[in-house]
C-alpha cells in the first residue's frame, strides 16, 4: 500500500507540471553583479562579457526571458513550432509588441527572448507579458504574467 501511495503521489506531481514555463531576469545596472545572492550574481556575470567596454555593457541592460516546455503530448511529430512572446513596456501604454521564433518540433525545448539595448532604454521596463507555444495556428500552451489582461 505504501508503494501504491508513493506512485500515485509521484504521478500526481508529474502530471501537474506546467507544460510551459517562463523564467525572467532583469539586468538593471552594474550593481547586479555585486548581489549577495549567488544565482543572481552568476546570471549577471553570464549576461556581461568581461571583454566588453563599460558603454557596451550598458547595451546589455534589459529583460531576458527563457521559455521552456517539456511535454510530448503537446507537439505533433514533424510540424514546426512557433514560440510567441508578447509584451507591454512602461512607455508604450496598452500597445503590445511581439517576438516570435519558429523552431523544429521537439518534445522539450528552450528559447530565449531579449528586450535589451536601445529598445529597453527607450521604452522602459516590461510590465506585462504572455508566452505561447503554437503549432499550425493552434495554441498548445500559454503562460502569462498577472498584469497581462
Amino acid at each position: 500500500m505504501k508503494y501504491f501511495l508513493a506512485f500515485c503521489g509521484a504521478f500526481f506531481l508529474v502530471s501537474c507540471a506546467p507544460p510551459i514555463e517562463v523564467s525572467q531576469f532583469h539586468l538593471r545596472d552594474e550593481s547586479t553583479r555585486n548581489q549577495p545572492v549567488p544565482m543572481i550574481k552568476a546570471e549577471a556575470n553570464f549576461r556581461y562579457d568581461h571583454n566588453l567596454e563599460k558603454a557596451d555593457r550598458k547595451l546589455r541592460h534589459g529583460h531576458y526571458y527563457v521559455i521552456r516546455w517539456n511535454n510530448n503530448a503537446l507537439t505533433s511529430k514533424g510540424l514546426p513550432l512557433t514560440v510567441k512572446f508578447s509584451y507591454r513596456q512602461a512607455d508604450q501604454g496598452r500597445e503590445s509588441r511581439v517576438l516570435t521564433q519558429t523552431i523544429s518540433p521537439r518534445e522539450m525545448g528552450k528559447v530565449e527572448f531579449q528586450v535589451i539595448s536601445h529598445e529597453y532604454q527607450k521604452s522602459g521596463r516590461i510590465l506585462a507579458w504572455r508566452a505561447e507555444l503554437i503549432q499550425e495556428g493552434k495554441v498548445l500552451a500559454s503562460e502569462e504574467s498577472f498584469l497581462w489582461n
